[in-house]
């Protein structure tokens, strides 16, 4: 079985072996390009979600056009440092695939119960539904904190369960 680091660089061997000089270039480019494309959407979403939803919503009604502009730029930039500090920390994750398992695994399920709840029960008010998902959250990471719950990972068929402090499989059962 080839380790990480082996079926990362094969494709840098390959793109510089097989690629002319300038289309690798070119392919580095539109890497960057392609990233920050969407990393610019989701940052302006953010900010834009921050804006209307909340602040216009809660904190300052009818005010300048211009105001709100300076506010959104002030939230895009705080959604930025917020988004690199998430980068940081899923560094420590392992590879992308098993950081967004880690991460999103934290929130699908209150997720999920909030559009369960949104489509099937229409007598259920929004408060209701928004304390209920906060509570969930607070007990969803306090079980993964607490390392109450066991998962298996398929591709070393073991029972694992993730070290809270440093992120990282810990073997319960099994041989490899």
């Amino acid at each position: 079985m080839q380790t990480q680091t082996t079926t990362t660089i094969s494709f840098y061997v390959f793109v510089t072996d097989t690629f002319p000089k300038g289309l690798i270039g070119l392919l580095i480019a539109i890497i960057f390009l392609a990233s920050m494309g969407a990393t610019a959407s989701a940052i302006n979403s953010l900010s834009s979600t921050t804006v209307i939803d909340i602040y216009k919503r809660f904190v300052k009604k009818g005010a300048a056009d211009s105001h709100y502009l300076k506010v959104s730029r002030i939230s895009t930039f705080c959604w930025g440092i917020f988004t690199i500090g998430i980068a940081l920390y899923s560094s420590q994750l392992g590879n992308l695939l098993e950081a967004v398992n880690i991460l999103g695994s934290l929130f699908y399920g209150t997720i999920l119960g909030i559009f369960l709840v949104a489509f099937y029960v229409k007598s259920i008010g929004g408060k209701a539904v928004f304390w209920s998902a906060v509570i969930t959250e607070v007990i969803v990471i306090g079980i993964w904190r607490m390392d109450v719950v066991a998962f298996f990972m398929a591709e070393s068929n073991r029972l694992c369960f993730i070290d809270p402090d440093w992120f990282y499989p810990a073997i319960l059962l099994g041989q490899k």
